[in-house]
């Protein structure tokens, strides 16, 4: 499930995943509680991005250097 970016994601891409804290996933899987009652949990604070190779996009690699910081 998307939701619109924060601040952090939206110079990359207008939607983002909707991330719910492990303490509210009860919350989530209660009859009635609506995605608008989670979007505070996409706060900034929680994310963090960072320039990577071009290598993510080559189906050959796969490894743990594919996301390092360039």
């Amino acid at each position: 499930m998307t939701v619109p970016a924060n601040e952090v994601v939206a110079p990359v891409h207008d939607r983002m995943p909707l991330v719910i804290p492990l303490a509210e996933t009860g919350r989530w899987l209660t009859a009635g509680v609506s995605v608008s009652d989670l979007l505070g949990h996409a706060q900034a604070m929680i994310w963090r991005r960072w320039p990577i190779s071009r290598a993510i996009s080559d189906v050959k690699k796969d490894g743990p250097e594919i996301i390092a910081p360039a």
